[in-house]
Parts: structure tokens; C-alpha cells; sequence
């Protein structure tokens, strides 16, 4: 697990998630891991288009005074099925570069975890299409030096741009930057600004969020806190312990 070391007991997000059960079995003694991400929603456009299909002909059926048949309801449940377990994997598989190897981790029921070390890559490459570039994902492509290619295209990067320089940083032996006060996306900032004024509006406080008490100031200067990784996404650490919110409203 990737921590800060001037700042114990917080974790990167989103670029460096939460470690899964499968992926802590994985990790040898002392690998730092750099990269941990999982894929975008948008891989879930087939099962997605394919149960709204199927919704649009139940719908029709059932407004014509019709009763659907039997085989009309169980392509509308598989799609469905289709539809969570497709999601259920996407939540399990990650992509991971540590210090010292880039990997995967993938399947439910039948586990596969692809490794490549460092030493093995020869190019990146990233690629974004126009629809990539609108939702904020990519294919990153990965030459080595062998003939495996179970590391050779990781679809559907969230995240792109930051993913591809964090790979290039654990490649090269770069030094990676923490930020803390990243500069997110033009559409990003509008929709937060958007948020904020619908808030006030309706008379909703706008939260800020604080760190917790007793974490160590951070004393670094601007041009640390302005790190590779400012371009796109709200880059931010949060506790690995998260608070226990409590229920329902104190009493006066």
C-alpha cells in the first residue's frame, strides 16, 4: 500500500486505490505501489445498451395491452445478470505498477494476475478517442521485450493522462510526485461551480472538507504541491480508517 511517508496513515486517491484482498497476496515484502487503478464505467456499454434494449421491448410490450413471453423475460433478467456481473468485475480487476513490475489482476470465479517487470518495457504509448477525451478515459499501450501480450493494451483507463505519467515515472524511476491541491479539468471546475451555486440556492452549506485532528501540517512549498498529475482529476488523500458517521440527528 502506497502511503505517505510525511504524512502517516493517509492513502492517494484515486490513482493509488485501496489495495484489494487479491492484490495484498500478490505484493512481495517492501514493493511500494505507484499506480493502482481500476476501469472506467464506460467498459460497461455493451451489457448497458443491451438491457436498455431489452427494457424498451418490455415497455413496449406491456404498453400495447401484452403480456410479455416467458422468453422476453429472460433476456431481459440476463441482461441484467450481464449488466452486475459485468460490474462486479470491473470493481475486482485493477491495473498496478509498483517499483518494481506492472500488473493486472482479473476474473472473478477464475483468478488471473498477468506481471511483467520493469525492465521488460521498451515503449508506452497512450491513445485517446474523441469519446475517450469527452468522458476522461484511454488505452494505454505497453511494448516489452518478450512475446506476452497480457500486458499489451490496458483498456479503458480512467484517468489517462495521469496513469500514463505515473507508468512512465515507475518505468524510467522517476521520482513521484504527491499533490494536494491539484487544478482539475475546465468541465470539472464548471460542474463544481455549478454544484456550489444549486447549494446555495437552495439553502444547502457547502461543505469543506478539513483533515482530521492531529494530522501533521503540511509544510511543503507551492512548487512541490504542483506535481505531473494537476492537469485533469481532484487528486486527494483520505484516511485508511474512514470515520464511523453517525446516525440520524443529535438532539438539542
Amino acid at each position: 500500500m502506497a502511503v505517505d511517508a510525511e504524512r502517516p496513515g493517509w492513502v492517494e486517491y484515486p490513482l493509488i486505490a485501496e489495495p484489494s484482498r487479491e492484490l495484498r497476496r500478490n505484493l512481495t515484502a517492501g514493493e511500494e505501489v505507484k499506480l493502482n487503478v481500476h476501469q472506467h464505467v464506460m467498459v460497461l456499454w455493451k451489457p448497458v445498451a443491451l438491457l436498455l434494449l431489452m427494457s424498451f421491448v418490455l415497455i413496449s410490450t406491456l404498453l400495447g395491452n401484452e403480456l410479455p413471453s416467458p422468453l422476453l423475460l429472460f433476456a431481459w433478467l440476463g441482461a441484467l445478470g450481464w449488466l452486475g456481473w459485468s460490474e462486479l468485475e470491473r470493481r475486482n480487476n485493477c491495473f498496478v505498477a509498483t517499483d518494481q513490475r506492472v500488473l493486472k489482476t482479473e476474473g472473478i470465479i477464475v483468478r488471473k494476475v498477468p506481471v511483467m517487470r520493469l525492465g521488460k518495457v521498451t515503449d508506452l504509448r497512450l491513445e485517446r478517442s474523441l469519446i475517450g477525451r469527452l468522458f476522461n478515459f484511454g488505452t494505454i499501450t505497453i511494448e516489452s521485450a518478450g512475446q506476452d501480450q497480457s500486458l499489451h493494451d490496458i483498456r479503458f483507463t480512467r484517468y489517462p493522462t495521469q496513469v500514463y505519467r505515473r507508468l512512465n515515472d515507475a518505468v524510467t524511476g522517476g521520482e513521484m510526485v504527491h499533490v494536494d491541491t491539484p487544478r482539475r479539468g475546465a468541465a470539472a471546475r464548471a460542474a463544481s461551480q455549478a454544484r456550489r451555486q444549486a447549494r446555495r440556492l437552495t439553502g444547502h452549506q457547502v461543505a469543506h472538507y478539513s483533515p482530521p485532528p492531529g494530522t501533521p501540517p503540511d509544510n511543503r512549498s507551492p512548487v512541490q504541491r504542483q506535481g505531473p498529475d494537476t492537469d485533469e482529476i481532484p487528486t486527494y488523500r483520505a484516511p485508511h480508517v474512514k470515520p464511523i458517521k453517525k446516525r440520524g440527528k443529535e438532539r438539542s
